[in-house]
């Protein structure tokens, strides 16, 4: 975890992205990982964000704010069944950070990229 990441964000929230698998048990506490899944024609392009992906795994994400369920199509989507993302939905911003430093600076990356109220989440009872 000593490494730099991508900083990226999704759905208007500031996370570290890397091409690479991530390990769950090296992940620090209070950060949450996830997998991302790119488009079946393979041309790099995010499809959906997932607890854990197997098939066309893109690259793994770390986070300080979970990810809410997601409402797509008329139906609600967790993590654990993937939410769906669009080309729109995400945005690498030219930064890269180590895991400490995304941390400390993580408000002011909310407040320079944008991270708007969760407007498009569902609450699951």
């Amino acid at each position: 975890m000593d490494k730099s990441f991508d900083v990226v964000t999704i759905f208007d929230k500031p996370v570290l992205f890397t091409c690479e698998r991530i390990k769950r048990n090296i992940v620090p506490d209070g950060i949450y990982c996830y997998d991302i899944r790119h488009d079946d024609e393979c041309q790099g392009i995010m499809t959906e964000l997932k607890d854990f992906v197997l098939v066309n795994h893109w690259g793994t994400i770390l986070s300080k704010k979970p990810f809410e369920p997601r409402e797509y199509g008329g139906k609600v989507f967790s993590s654990e069944q993937g939410i769906i993302i669009e080309e729109d939905d995400y945005n690498f911003v030219g930064d890269e950070l180590k895991v400490s430093e995304y941390l400390k600076r993580y408000d002011e990356l909310c407040r320079e990229y944008g991270e708007q109220e969760e407007k498009n989440n569902i609450e699951m009872s």
